[in-house]
């Protein structure tokens, strides 16, 4: 009888022992995870410190931008040389039309990529006969976010990029930190 129930007794305690260390991995389980979530909202908060820095010194070169263009209306307000001030104002509106010119070609790599969509969906079928299939969804243009991260992954610089898009070379580096930090956040 004795030795039946100090039997019973260790096959409680090694139960009991198992029980506390998978508790005790678990609660270890926990924490390492809530330090990562942590570490995360920390680069976050950072991504979004020097983000906000970014902006506010672009903030103040357009700023200082329109001093400088208000004070230059003003002097060819008080300026009686007119050839100056229609000289710079062929200046600006070739400024212009260059950056029209931008967003024609990428209205019409756009309607490209339309059409070589469209000619997929009505590829032959293997069995040698065509099949069409009814485009009904509205195809809308691609994000700025995921132009910038196509260019990006296809090897440009961001550089180039921020030229391309008229954006910040920081705002193409955030867009490209935080797409990538969500890929590895997702997988």
């Amino acid at each position: 009888m004795e030795m039946t129930l100090l039997l019973i007794s260790f096959i409680f305690h090694g139960i009991s022992f198992i029980v506390i260390f998978l508790l005790y991995q678990k609660l270890k389980s926990a924490t390492e995870a809530e330090s990562q979530f942590e570490k995360r909202i920390s680069e976050v908060e950072d991504l979004f410190n020097s983000y906000l820095l970014e902006l506010k010194d672009e903030n103040k070169k357009f700023l200082g931008l329109l001093t400088h263009l208000d004070h230059l209306h003003q002097d060819e307000a008080d300026d009686t040389d007119r050839a100056t001030y229609k000289e710079k104002q062929a200046k600006v509106r070739e400024h212009v039309n260059v950056q029209s010119d931008e967003i024609k070609t990428d209205e019409e790599s756009f309607q490209y990529e339309r059409q070589a969509l469209l000619r997929k969906a009505e590829k032959p079928v293997e069995n040698n006969s065509l099949e069409k299939v009814q485009v009904k969804d509205k195809i809308d243009t691609p994000s700025i976010e995921s132009q910038i991260m196509h260019l990006y992954s296809s090897g440009a610089s961001i550089e180039e990029i921020a030229k391309k898009f008229n954006r910040g070379n920081t705002e193409v580096e955030l867009i490209v930190k935080f797409n990538s930090l969500n890929e590895r956040i997702n997988t």
